[in-house]
């Protein structure tokens, strides 16, 4: 059985949207008058960040095309989603806790994903340790607080603290 969702508020997207892609107030609800579903929108702003175009010209083309096609009119190469896509994300975690958008997105093009490198960024700046100890020494099969509870000899609820400290802007419990 699927748990219905409260959907957002307009607010709530105007967040999000700014929150994860920089977008301002105006331009965002400029871009929710449309009658497309959020679902879309939350993607045609990622695309025109990846793409380098306004978010106007992505959901012009959105209108007329589906999304496979959309991609190839953008002119994208993998690699450059790959890239644009990673130096996305560290611009986030800058933008959001401050962390160093360089060592993040070499971190993430090391290939360990986001939630990794906010969680060994929250730890180092607990412990004074390096980020890159905590990405290196556990290891995917051994949980984070096991992991803190065996090396930093932390409880549970003191991880739990830690992390809560640096919450995403753009999440929104209970919605989406």
């Amino acid at each position: 059985m699927t748990r219905k969702r409260k959907p957002y508020t307009m607010e709530e997207k105007i967040q999000i949207l700014h929150g994860k892609y920089d977008i301002n107030e105006s331009e965002a609800r400029g871009l929710l008058k449309e009658n497309i579903p959020f679902r879309d929108l939350d993607r045609i702003c990622l695309w025109s960040v990846i793409a380098r175009r306004p978010a106007s010209y992505v959901l012009s083309l959105k209108k007329n095309h589906p999304w496979d096609r959309v991609m190839v009119l953008l002119k994208v190469t993998p690699q450059q989603y790959h890239d644009r896509n990673l130096a996305l994300r560290a611009h986030q975690m800058h933008s959001w806790w401050g962390f160093d958008e360089s060592i993040s997105y070499r971190a993430m093009a090391d290939g360990y994903p986001m939630h990794y490198v906010k969680i060994a960024w929250i730890l180092a700046k607990h412990t004074g340790k390096a980020m890159d100890f905590f990405l290196q020494d556990r290891k995917s099969s051994e949980p984070w607080t096991v992991y803190c509870a065996r090396t930093l000899k932390i409880s549970e609820d003191t991880y739990k603290e830690w992390i809560g400290e640096y919450r995403n802007p753009t999440w929104i419990p209970g919605k989406g």
